[in-house]
């Protein structure tokens, strides 16, 4: 495998082609998710904002969804569409007042007495409709409630249920457990500051990571390998880790760049034998190799940019969060 001399100061590159490159400073606020889901030989494409939380502001954070159908009829009259937010335990939030726009049908708020066994972080909304001439629209709005014992830097996912049990449920066909809208929906910062450092998601088994809530392609799939660790392509790795560095300057110390070289040279002697792996922390389980192709464990990437105590799993929607 062929692999580009890295050097300590790290130029910038382009992460890769079509895709939003990471920018110095983000206003998470006005970025959106968009998701788009094939049903009944068309397409609904799903577009949520991702929302940032000082936690104990006396405000309410925002959600806001936009669906549209590709072409007229894909919607119809009776459908339900469930939406579900992500919970840890009695961690979550709740969605209340909701308000709804459409435009070529109507649409309304399922009350919870409707939903059997309703959860909290649970919403549905009903589709009524009679004209199928024009594409429709729906814009849905409301605000969050999420309890004060959501520590900085929880995040919530957003995703739509393909429960076969609930209802008129338009998505109940569907193959996937729950269908991720998007991973990181809501995320709650400090009062005072928020963090320096990005977000970044790593789905398994695809190719798949979000940055800020905006979805990028790795050249390789992210995956678990025998021993149960999360691994990511060394090449997706070096990418992101020259355009970090070159976008945070505080991330460029020499310890970070000492560590990232150190793995380079690993992979550039071909050494992914046992005896040549130092057993430290940094280098256990470091390393392994599939179809030719060198990958290196998401917790030391997250141990490399010094994050090594910000890594989470979600269980649900089968993601490593790094922040």
């Amino acid at each position: 495998m062929r692999v580009n001399k890295i050097l300590v100061v790290l130029c910038s590159i382009v992460l890769f082609c079509s895709v939003t490159v990471f920018a110095k400073e983000q206003n998470t606020e006005q970025q959106y998710t968009e998701k788009q889901i094939s049903i009944r030989n068309g397409t609904l494409t799903f577009t949520v904002k991702n929302e940032e939380h000082k936690k104990d502001c006396r405000c309410y954070p925002t959600m806001d969804i936009t669906i549209k159908e590709d072409k007229a009829g894909i919607l119809k009259d009776g459908d339900i569409i469930y939406f579900e937010t992500s919970r840890q335990g009695e961690i979550y939030c709740q969605n209340e007042y909701l308000h709804i726009e459409t435009k070529g049908l109507s649409a309304e708020e399922v009350e919870k007495e409707e939903i059997p066994q309703k959860k909290e972080n649970e919403f549905a909304v009903r589709i009524s409709r009679k004209n199928t001439n024009e594409p429709a629209e729906i814009k849905i709005h409301s605000d969050i409630y999420v309890g004060r014992q959501c520590d900085i830097g929880t995040i919530f996912s957003l995703q739509l249920s393909t429960d076969r049990t609930k209802k008129n449920n338009l998505f109940s066909g569907i193959e996937e457990q729950n269908i991720v809208l998007n991973e990181q929906f809501l995320k709650i910062i400090s009062f005072a500051t928020k963090k320096e450092f990005p977000v970044f998601s790593f789905v398994v088994d695809k190719n798949d990571m979000y940055y800020n809530g905006q979805q990028i392609k790795l050249q390789y799939d992210v995956y678990i390998n025998e021993k149960g660790i999360a691994m990511i392509s060394f090449d997706d790795y070096t990418k992101i880790s020259e355009q970090l560095y070159d976008t945070n300057e505080k991330l460029k110390t020499d310890d970070s760049v000492k560590k990232h070289n150190i793995l380079l040279n690993y992979i550039q002697q071909n050494s992914t034998t046992k005896n040549s792996i130092q057993n430290t922390t940094l280098y256990q389980t470091v390393l392994d190799k599939k179809d030719d192709v060198y990958y290196v464990s998401l917790r030391t990437v997250a141990l490399i940019w010094g994050r090594e105590d910000n890594i989470v799993w979600n269980n649900a929607t089968k993601a490593i969060t790094i922040k």
